[in-house]
């Protein structure tokens, strides 16, 4: 399973070979939501990465904004980009580009859909409910009885297939019906044509509903998620204390209390003729009364908050208190009140998040929340609480959020999978998705991460920790998960891109693996021929390296640490019984352990305690 975007000629992504960024191996729910990081020296193409993934919200590219400049050649001039869901053998795809203005859709069977009785009356149902939303907007009350009359007959529909040479004119009839102009002339041409065509509308319109509506239905029946995701993009705005109350008369310059009431469909002109009438009869009753009113629109906000902010035990209240002169908002948190400035940097990004953002636009899983740069204004600590309280929100809420940044504080070296590499090659953007395989020729797997950001070691390794290098990004995934729970923060994984085979590779693994952290570095290997090279080669290192087997005899790889049971369980083998050595496979196990963690044996919990006393000892 795979979801991602594909860049195809968008300024400088994708050019003469598409760019993907991987955002999803499972679109389960509660593993559906994830961080992704992109990371990239300046004029990367991380930005343009984030707008390509914008302008997918769009229902066509602007190709004065965002063709390539790389090639003016009239093939490169076509910027697409696609959401495309790779299950299996089956591939789902959407597209919006330059060409046409509305999205293209691929299904598995797009071409051979077989619908139930059920199905097109649901679709037609649809489709007459715009239409009679389409008449009441424009007051074209004329062709209500055709649209009452096509209800009528859903239940006498022959869903046999019409000639495609008519596809196109079905089609456009139900175009021109959606989109009449308020012209007599325009109205009674349409008019004629749902006349003449009335079967063909029953039947073929829904062909036309297929498009994207059926294309919805299905992808949602399989993945409980739309097809199309909703996309926001949020722009830091801090909303201060300060803000938080003002004159009444002055109510239209603060931009916070007028988003409030828009958010619960209260209008400026509303809140003055409750002033005037208070002022004009001198009855401090008309703000107590129309109070309890905004109060009890607020709940809604205050509830949707609390739900989105996944509390288990705290709650949080919003009020508003019209007063003579002045209108307050107040925050409360189980009944005590709150100064916002005083609050935690979570609290405050997600209130900044939710008010400027969210009570706007309701969110749904998998819809995806792009940010770029968030957190600069923030000191280091508060930098690291925003990213993990980022990563905790996504998987809780089922969201994708995407984030491009420069600031060692958002990579937490317990979440490498998390990072999508952008770089530079001649005016190109490359992204690289599986973090295990950048830089293949160089054994430290910081070092990209250092390029990208220009920073050393130091800024990412905690001195106080114990560094403990583990083969490949799989290994890296099972070890972090178990860290967790079994407490040991005072361990930071990082994975080795290969050990290599002969002396001189080991010789010169080691050095590199020693620039990374010269003292206290301990590296963990298989209990095969390369892992016992190794061991040897470094006898008398600074590097200490041990074979599981030197924990228990029994131990050869990571996977014989999990009982067989649990493997399959786990999912980490085959039908066939081969392992699933996959850097998402373990990502999703990592993210979701405490979830999973019940239903493993005492046996693998066991096994990889042995580990961590071992390492422990070291």
């Amino acid at each position: 399973m795979e979801r991602s975007f594909v860049f195809k000629n968008y300024r400088n992504v994708g050019f003469e070979k598409d760019e993907k960024l991987v955002i999803n191996h499972s679109l389960g729910k509660g593993k559906l939501g994830n961080l992704i990081v992109l990371i990239g020296p300046n004029n990367s193409g991380k930005s343009n990465v984030l707008d390509g993934i914008q302008a997918f919200n769009s229902t066509k590219i602007d190709l004065n904004r965002n063709k390539t400049t790389l090639s003016f050649e009239a093939k490169y001039q076509k910027p697409e980009i696609s959401l495309v869901t790779k299950d299996g053998d089956e591939i789902y795809s959407v597209t919006v580009s330059s060409n046409e203005p509305y999205k293209t859709y691929k299904m598995p069977e797009i071409k051979k859909v077989n619908l139930s009785i059920d199905q097109v009356k649901t679709a037609l149902k649809e489709i007459c409910s715009t239409i009679l939303v389409q008449i009441k907007h424009r007051n074209l009350l004329h062709i209500r009885s055709f649209a009452t009359e096509m209800q009528q007959n859903i239940i006498s529909i022959d869903t046999n297939s019409i000639s495609k040479d008519f596809q196109k004119k079905a089609i456009d009839i139900l175009h021109n019906l959606l989109n009449l102009r308020s012209s007599n002339y325009e109205c009674d041409r349409v008019i004629n044509l749902l006349t003449d065509s009335k079967n063909l509308i029953l039947t073929e319109a829904l062909k036309c509903y297929n498009t994207e509506s059926h294309a919805n239905m299905e992808y949602k029946a399989k993945y409980n998620i739309n097809i199309v995701p909703q996309v926001l993009r949020y722009n830091q705005t801090e909303i201060t204390n300060n803000q938080l109350f003002c004159f009444y008369h002055e109510i239209k310059n603060n931009t916070f209390i007028v988003s409030l009431l828009n958010a619960i469909n209260v209008s400026i002109s509303e809140i003055e003729n409750i002033y005037n009438a208070y002022k004009n009869q001198s009855n401090k009753g008309i703000l107590t009364s129309n109070e309890k009113i905004l109060n009890k629109k607020l709940k809604r906000l205050s509830d949707d908050f609390n739900i989105l902010y996944l509390l288990e035990e705290d709650t949080y209240r919003f009020e508003l208190n019209l007063e003579s002169e002045k209108i307050f908002f107040n925050i409360f948190k189980n009944d005590v009140p709150l100064t916002l400035d005083y609050q935690s940097t979570g609290f405050k990004w997600f209130f900044n998040l939710y008010f400027n953002l969210l009570c706007k636009n309701p969110l749904q899983s998998g819809d995806i929340l792009i940010m770029d740069e968030p957190a600069t204004n923030l000191h280091i600590g508060g930098q690291e609480e925003l990213r993990k309280f980022l990563k905790d929100f996504a998987i809780k809420n089922d969201l994708i959020i995407i984030i491009a940044t420069h600031l060692p504080a958002f990579i937490d070296l317990d979440y490498l999978d998390e990072i999508r590499l952008v770089s530079p090659v001649d005016g190109k953007a490359t992204i690289e998705n599986d973090f295990s395989t950048i830089n293949l020729d160089d054994a430290d797997s910081l070092f990209p991460i250092k390029n990208a950001l220009t920073v050393r070691n130091h800024m990412l390794l905690d001195p106080d920790k114990k560094v403990v290098f583990v083969e490949g990004i799989t290994d890296y995934n099972y070890m972090t998960a178990f860290k967790k729970q079994f407490g040991y923060g005072d361990i930071v994984f990082l994975p080795v891109k290969g050990i290599g085979k002969s002396k001189e590779e080991h010789i010169n693994i080691s050095k590199r693996l020693l620039e990374v952290r010269k003292h206290g570095s301990i590296l963990m290997v298989d209990a095969d021929a390369a892992g016992k090279g190794m061991k040897n080669t470094n006898s008398d290192s600074e590097l200490d390296v041990f074979c599981l087997s030197d924990v228990d005899a029994n131990f050869k790889t990571i996977e014989s640490l999990f009982t067989e049971q649990d493997l399959k369980t786990l999912g980490f083998v085959d039908d066939k019984g081969k392992l699933v050595k996959h850097s998402s496979t373990s990502a999703l196990f990592k993210n979701s352990i405490t979830e999973i963690l019940p239903s493993l044996s005492k046996t693998t919990l066991n096994n990889f305690k042995k580990v961590f006393d071992y390492i422990d000892s070291l």
